[in-house]
């Protein structure tokens, strides 16, 4: 704008010029250009200063996600040191139980000894942790009814069972592991409208239950699970999910599963269409027992599945755990041959396109790990105090 002004008034002195003839002619001046002034410039305010100690947007909920294989390994979550009391735990869950956007803990703590006979119905302890400004897990109050669980807590599956948007889990129970192994009811670890948690055993005929996968098998909208009963009945077993925490037992699982020593069993999209299928992993010393895929539909029937055998692996034949990745099935392996009871750890990958099985990790004399999470570049133990260094 200062330079349009400063043109006009060098026009009107030039016009002025010009009106007096350059050599004192005799024409009348010519009347003086008006100039109009800039426009004032609107004053434009500071910022205002940010306000001292803002408190930060509270994180957003944790979503549960539609299957127990996604919530166990498809949330990113990191390897755990797992508290003091809690370390032997085989069943424990990570979730955001309080919908509060931060990470808990769960953990089933069993209490009986098995050396000890008189102590067979010796109740677990069921508990929740948070953790402290430390980032140490500690306990975490009024977060369940009663504490006492079944005697032998052996998996935690994490799913929505009563469809309140809350995380539940599912504990899948052997009972106490040693003769007779007369097994036991698993259990349910329910969300209420209180936030507080109530425990109960689900109603079906005893087994020797170590593996659970929850998922919605039927597509009926309710998260249903599958179990292992490994001693009792020798097979898989499946229950229909109501809605409400309640469920009802099928036999839509294939005949072919049936007398199988299965230790664990997930259920995830393992061949890419979008259904979810089942894994079962065997103790493959046991008979004529072999790793299978089911191949699911999307129905909840799997009776007349395609079943693909898995490829074994003698010299660590009891699978405890599976995670799927870049088109392989990462296997993760113990053997429970006498000589060696549970002291070898081995992860096994097997190509989905050839079924080509590689024991890509073996060590032994260390001990045997529980479940197995994805990296970037394969999968590692869940667990922050397993020794032996990385896997793959």
């Amino acid at each position: 704008m200062q330079n349009v002004r400063n043109g006009l008034v060098v026009a009107s002195i030039a016009a002025l010029l010009a009106g007096c003839g350059g050599g004192g002619g005799s024409a009348a001046p010519s009347a003086p250009v008006a100039v109009s002034p800039p426009p004032p410039v609107a004053d434009v305010p500071a910022p205002a200063p940010a306000p001292e100690n803002e408190p930060a947007p509270a994180p957003a909920p944790i979503p549960v996600l539609a299957t127990s294989y996604a919530n166990a390994k498809e949330q990113d979550f990191q390897a755990i040191t797992l508290p003091k009391e809690a370390e032997y735990a085989d069943a424990y869950a990570q979730a955001d139980f309080r919908q509060d956007g931060n990470l808990m803990l769960f953990a089933a703590i069993i209490k009986y000894d098995v050396k000890n006979p008189a102590t067979i119905d010796t109740p677990s302890v069921f508990q929740f942790y948070r953790k402290n400004d430390a980032g140490a897990w500690v306990p975490a109050a009024n977060m369940i009814d009663t504490p006492v669980g079944c005697v032998h807590p052996r998996k935690a599956a994490v799913a929505d069972f009563n469809n309140d948007g809350r995380p539940d889990i599912l504990v899948a129970c052997t009972g106490f592991d040693a003769e007779p192994f007369a097994g036991e009811e698993n259990f349910l670890v329910l969300s209420t409208a209180s936030g507080v948690y109530t425990s109960k055993p689900i109603p079906s005929t005893p087994g020797f239950f170590h593996g659970a996968a929850a998922a919605d098998f039927n597509d009926d909208g309710n998260i249903d699970f599958v179990v292992t009963d490994t001693t009792v009945n020798s097979k898989g077993r499946m229950f229909l999910g109501n809605g409400n925490g309640t469920f009802t037992e099928n036999t839509l699982l294939p005949d072919a599963l049936a007398k199988q020593h299965f230790f664990t069993v997930e259920a995830t999209d393992v061949n890419g269409d979008g259904k979810v299928d089942l894994l079962f992993g065997a103790d493959e010393y046991l008979g004529d027992s072999r790793s299978q895929i089911v191949i699911g539909d999307g129905t909840g029937n799997f009776k007349g599945s395609r079943v693909i055998g898995l490829p074994n692996e003698p010299a660590h034949g009891t699978i405890l755990d599976f995670v799927v990745k870049n088109h392989a099935i990462y296997a993760l392996r113990t053997s429970s041959k006498k000589e060696d009871f549970y002291e070898t750890k081995a992860v096994q990958k097997i190509d989905m396109t050839t079924l080509a099985g590689t024991t890509v990790y073996a060590v032994k004399g260390q001990g045997w790990i529980k479940w197995l999470i994805p990296t970037a570049t394969g999968v590692v133990s869940d667990n922050a105090q397993n020794t032996g260094g990385a896997m793959y």
